[in-house]
């Protein structure tokens, strides 16, 4: 299946660029899609011509990952 390239409403006073892929392809080449959302873009998930999912970049800043680690271990240890 061809994958397509839709152009999204305005956001935050900017356009997002948008794919949709069948769930079968993004199984065999989940790091591309996943470094093709880290990089900005939505990639619609489609199975059976119907959006099931939505890959993207995170909707805010994000602590390093080291940083949420921490966090998580202290709130384990913490009675």
């Amino acid at each position: 299946m061809k994958r397509r390239r839709l152009t999204a409403a305005p956001l935050a006073d900017s356009f997002v660029s948008m794919q949709t892929v069948p769930i079968e392809r993004l199984k065999d080449r989940l790091g591309e899609y996943i470094r093709i959302a880290g990089g900005g873009e939505i990639v619609l998930v489609t199975e059976e011509d119907r959006v099931v999912a939505e890959l993207g970049p995170p909707r805010r800043p994000v602590a390093p990952l080291s940083e949420i680690m921490e966090e998580l271990a202290q709130d384990r240890n913490d009675p």
